[in-house]
């Protein structure tokens, strides 16, 4: 099994601050992330719909979060562009 964490970069320790939650929560994120990347790579041929129904639920929280904040984003981007 190709480990993604390790071809993404995610090799880094987070700081350590006990006054906010940040980096527990990045760290969060970023290991959600690796390990959606790690069933890419191991299972190529999987419909993005597929692949979500995979995920667990903190895995299915972030992606929600994400795709959120990028429709968002888009939304934003394109309503300048008018």
């Amino acid at each position: 099994m190709v480990d993604a964490r390790n071809k993404a970069g995610f090799t880094e320790e987070l700081p350590d601050n006990k006054e906010d939650d940040e980096p527990e929560l990045l760290g969060e994120i970023m290991e959600a992330v690796a390990d959606i990347a790690d069933t890419h790579i191991n299972v190529p041929n999987l419909t993005l719909e597929q692949r979500e129904a995979m995920f667990n639920v903190d895995q299915k929280r972030i992606f929600n979060k994400i795709n959120s904040h990028l429709i968002s984003q888009k939304e934003r981007e394109d309503f300048k562009t008018t």
